[in-house]
């Protein structure tokens, strides 16, 4: 039965807090994070936790250019097609488009792993093999890609449960217990990385198997591939890509700056430091995404009735994410230093980093139910501008303060033997 044979849903506030629900309880499971991440410290050291901070957040990177947009191209492309066949093939193509272009670079990524392994700092027990860390954690590229693509068709079918348990809970959890073994086994910094790729590709064969239990696989593998969903869906990708690189920039950017900025060992640790603070504020984000999870295939859907449906979402969604990131950023700031004593000592210089990151989360939630709705119901044109607009922000501001406060102006008298990021007379001061 097509989707213009059913009776129209519903798409109203009590729809969208149904939806919440399920969405925040999955990303409960996401306080394993908690656990992993002061043990992965622990286990393998800050440098080269560091360093796979680093060489993921590159993964990261490239995956948000190299897929072409599809992750967001579905929530776009399926909610909106005609009928079940359409959405399998809206799928399809994200898969073409979007895989294969991480595949390629994956496969240049081993070939010439020697020439990338020079990009990065690292301590000298971890630079002796990470020639050999490239070759095996490149395949994360294509892999993740195709996570990314499986979820989010998912996700744009309105199943939400599953789908963040899938990426949450279970790959958080297969990591962790493999980080563990191959510490036991004595593999070091390999290990993490290995531990990081058997959960990848565990997770992307269990995205796989929901995913045929909602797209027919009939329909995949037949049609037209240049049918006029094909286009549909690359030409939402391509639109949407450069927004999403900007979000990506501003996420994974300060950990790749500070490798690559800082020499040796320090680059590695000025990178961990910096993905335990993120990480910490990222407890304000995870408010946010369990809206952006939902809102993004809701608006999508109720975009095709009336758009007051598509306001009364948004007015919703932003009253309810205020109401909660404001007290609940507010206690992590408060309770940042013992939050930071899981780490060690080791990560005391992040105090005032994370300060800055949850002030700056509290007020991305509060904002940032307009993001999902924006990407599927307005036009690429508005997107692109938004996007630009709050790169161009980003980098006055930065290239402002940056020289003379670094990520913390008291840095350099607050926290003497540790690393201190700049200075104000200007020097830059390293990690002993």
């Amino acid at each position: 039965m097509s989707a213009t044979d059913e009776s129209p849903e519903i798409i109203d506030s009590h729809r969208v807090a149904r939806e919440l629900g399920t969405s925040s309880l999955a990303r409960l499971a996401g306080v394993i994070e908690v656990i992993s991440q002061p043990l992965y410290v622990l286990m393998y050291g800050l440098a080269s936790f560091g360093l796979y901070a680093v060489l993921w957040s590159i993964v990261n990177l490239v995956e948000n250019f190299a897929d072409l947009g599809m992750t967001s191209a579905m929530q776009r492309t399926v909610p909106q097609a005609a009928t079940r066949r359409e959405q399998a093939l809206a799928f399809r193509a994200a898969l073409i488009l979007g895989v294969l272009p991480c595949l390629a670079i994956a496969i240049g990524a081993v070939v010439f792993s020697h020439e990338v392994a020079h990009l990065f700092n690292a301590a000298p027990e971890d630079e002796e093999r990470l020639a050999s860390a490239i070759r095996i954690f490149a395949w994360a590229l294509p892999i993740w890609a195709f996570v990314e693509i499986a979820t989010s068709a998912l996700r744009a079918q309105r199943l939400f449960g599953p789908e963040i348990r899938l990426r949450v809970f279970w790959e958080q959890v297969i990591r962790m217990a493999f980080a563990v073994v191959f510490w036991l086994l004595g593999w070091g910094f390999i290990g993490l990385l290995a531990a990081h790729l058997v959960s990848l590709s565990l997770t992307a064969v269990l995205a796989a198997r929901l995913s045929l239990r909602y797209f027919s696989i009939s329909d995949l593998f037949t049609g037209k591939p240049d049918a006029p969903i094909f286009w549909e869906t690359a030409r939402a990708g391509l639109a949407i890509m450069p927004a999403n690189l900007s979000q990506r920039f501003y996420s994974d950017g300060g950990v790749i700056a500070l490798n690559w900025l800082l020499p040796g060992a320090a680059g590695a640790v000025a990178a961990g430091l910096f993905t335990i603070a993120r990480k910490i504020s990222s407890l304000i984000q995870a408010i946010r995404l369990a809206f952006a999870y939902v809102l993004a295939p809701l608006a999508s859907a109720a975009s095709r009735g009336a758009r007051e449906e598509v306001q009364a979402i948004y007015g919703f969604a932003t009253g309810v994410l205020a109401a909660i990131a404001i007290p609940a950023g507010t206690v992590l700031a408060a309770g940042t230093p013992a939050v930071l004593s899981l780490f060690g000592k080791q990560a005391d210089p992040a105090v005032a980093a994370v300060m800055i990151l949850v002030g700056s989360r509290i007020v991305e939630a509060v904002a940032g139910a307009a993001q999902p709705i924006q990407q599927v119901i307005s036009s690429y044109r508005a997107q692109l501008l938004a996007a630009n607009a709050g790169m161009v922000v980003a980098v006055i501001v930065g290239w402002s303060l940056l020289p003379e406060w670094g990520a913390d102006r008291h840095g350099s008298r607050s926290h003497r033997g540790s690393l201190r990021w700049r200075n104000p007379s200007g020097r830059s001061d390293v990690v002993r």
